[in-house]
């Protein structure tokens, strides 16, 4: 677990006696983002960066849509297919099929939290979703839409703290931080 506030392990933020520290630059007294920062950029002079955080946006990864990849039809969001693929190379069946049945993307992440990494999956699971996305620009007409009406140098960010597949800042620091900083 780690805090949203002070970005030290150990403790959550609303348990935090520490003060707010930049998980930037790791100076106290600010949040990520702030214009005290030494990495802040003002996003109206700083390019083409689409940060995304939300199922109401076609890019994000919980975003309900039907998917059709691995041959499989996978009825809601391309969560499911990733965490699905992960336990069937796992060999755990058992969890892929509560995968198919989660009601929803953050039930079937927290289903696929309980699944072993398979053998090589650290090699893999870029390329398993780079499909999957792929998939979606495809078959989903919004997020095709999008792509299509940015430039070659948009950034497109997904502005979670999660630090495998978005910025490890939130929506508003990822666009005020200069994206060479991102964690």
């Amino acid at each position: 677990m780690q805090c949203f506030n002070c970005w030290e392990t150990g403790h959550r933020k609303h348990r935090c006696k520490n003060d707010r520290k930049c998980r930037v630059c790791k100076q106290t007294g600010y949040a990520p983002g702030s214009s005290e920062c030494k990495h802040y950029v003002d996003p109206t002079n700083s390019g083409d960066v689409i940060a995304f955080q939300g199922k109401s946006y076609p890019l994000y990864n919980f975003y309900p849509c039907h998917l059709n990849v691995f041959g499989e039809k996978h009825k809601t969001m391309e969560e499911h297919a990733y965490q699905m693929t992960k336990a069937i190379r796992a060999g755990d069946l058992e969890a892929a099929k509560k995968v198919i049945e989660a009601g929803t993307a953050l039930d079937a992440k927290r289903i696929g939290h309980t699944v072993k990494d398979p053998q090589g999956w650290h090699k893999e699971k870029e390329t398993v979703m780079e499909e999957i996305v792929s998939a979606k620009v495809e078959q989903i007409p919004k997020v095709k839409a999008k792509l299509e009406n940015s430039n070659s140098s948009t950034i497109f960010a997904e502005g979670t703290f999660d630090m495998q597949w978005g910025t490890g800042l939130d929506v508003d620091a990822t666009l005020h931080t200069d994206h060479k900083m991102w964690p």
